[in-house]
């Protein structure tokens, strides 16, 4: 101390450099054993299924809407694409109400959503080059992941909004004859909000004091683009009304459908259940898809094309059910969102129920099965894919 001279100096260099790199290589032993081991517990409200189906390995984030398919991927591989998953996952989650960057490129297929970042297509391309020297196989999920286009067809994405605007959306029209349309949804599906603000503009903000975002636009030009294309999509009565209204004031000739009569082969019930079903599994193998209304009609037309599961009344909500119940509907219902994806988390349940429904046919769940563990373990995770 207050000495100039350098012979009585000591270099601490060497002590501080140990020090810490004991400490970095320490926090990577304890973040690796965490991300590979227990991956359930890192991440808020977030889980990770890994598990095997004839040689396919499915990674499955519940939280995100991360899915990826892949074939005789060696151990070393499929860990560092779980490990990739999580640190992305995490940036998102990090990120998501600032930056909507992370939100976009969606490549939608028949069993998958995933979300293309350039971390990931850089990660596709390694495992590319180095399946050129070895066995591995690629599906198209990862192969269509190097194309960063949106896939998405323009005209069932309109469809699939106005199933979701009949079941969770407003067309309002205020004292002054301002148009705005505003859709609603749980926080876990904001990353739904993001894809209609891609198309149709807005803003996508969270609401006070309760667990929900909600997407609204009111500029002219783009409430007037919007409307016409929802002319003729929409099907329930009281959105049917707020069309009519608006268009008074827009001059576009209103196309109102008639008896709730919507087309099977479009992606309309698709929104309207991402906007108001629900997945449940009752009496520990029923699985069960419901989709409630305050009143019956759409729900009886929904059972008219689909020919399946029942409509019933239910006292304590005051409101109307429409649920499928048995395995026969059920493939029915994922046969059909097989073809016009869900968008929100529900496509998660989706993908679950079809997998439940492979357990169930191989008798998984019979007592004496030395399987029921596999379709116990994905039953708690399925309802649990909520809490934290």
């Amino acid at each position: 101390m207050g000495t100039t001279s350098n012979a009585d100096r000591t270099a601490f260099h060497p002590y501080f450099s140990f020090k810490d790199l004991i400490t970095v290589f320490l926090f990577f032993i304890i973040f690796t054993a965490i991300v590979f081991y227990a991956p359930d517990k890192l991440g808020p409200k977030m889980a990770v299924l890994f598990c095997k189906w004839q040689d396919n390995y499915n990674t499955i984030c519940l939280k995100f809407l991360k899915i990826f398919r892949t074939h005789d991927i060696n151990v070393i591989i499929k860990k560092l694409l779980l490990f990739l998953v999580k640190i992305e996952t995490l940036i998102v989650y990090k990120f998501i109400s600032r930056k909507s960057y992370f939100l976009i490129n969606y490549i939608v297929s028949s069993e998958t959503l995933c979300v293309n970042t350039y971390l990931k297509r850089l990660y596709f391309k390694f495992l590319f080059i180095y399946s050129l020297h070895s066995n591995i196989k690629f599906n198209k999920c990862m192969l269509s992941s190097l194309n960063i286009k949106n896939q998405d067809n323009d005209d069932q994405f309109i469809y699939w909004l106005a199933g979701l605007i009949d079941g969770n959306g407003s067309l309002l029209v205020n004292k002054n004859k301002a148009l705005s349309c505003e859709i609603t949804v749980h926080e876990r599906d904001v990353k739904t909000l993001f894809k209609i603000k891609e198309k149709y503009h807005g803003s996508v903000l969270k609401r006070s004091n309760v667990k929900a975002y909600r997407w609204r636009v009111s500029k002219r030009k783009i409430i007037e683009k919007l409307y016409i294309d929802l002319n003729g999509k929409l099907i329930s009565d009281s959105k049917k009304k707020q069309l009519k209204n608006s268009s008074t004031i827009l001059n576009i000739e209103p196309i109102l459908v008639e008896n709730f009569d919507f087309d099977i082969n479009n992606a309309w019930l698709s929104g309207f259940i991402d906007a108001d079903g629900y997945f449940s599994i009752r009496n520990n193998y029923t699985l069960t898809l419901s989709i409630s209304q305050k009143t019956s009609g759409i729900l009886y037309k929904i059972k008219e094309k689909l020919k399946c599961g029942n409509v019933y009344y239910d006292k304590s909500g005051n409101t109307y059910n429409y649920a499928i119940t048995d395995l026969k509907g059920i493939k029915i219902i994922l046969s059909y969102l097989n073809k016009y994806p869900l968008k929100t988390t529900k496509h998660i349940d989706s993908i679950t129920f079809r997998k439940l429904i492979q357990y169930i046919e191989l008798k998984y769940h019979y007592k004496n099965n030395p399987n029921k563990i596999k379709i116990d373990h994905l039953i708690k995770l399925f309802k649990n894919r909520y809490k934290i």
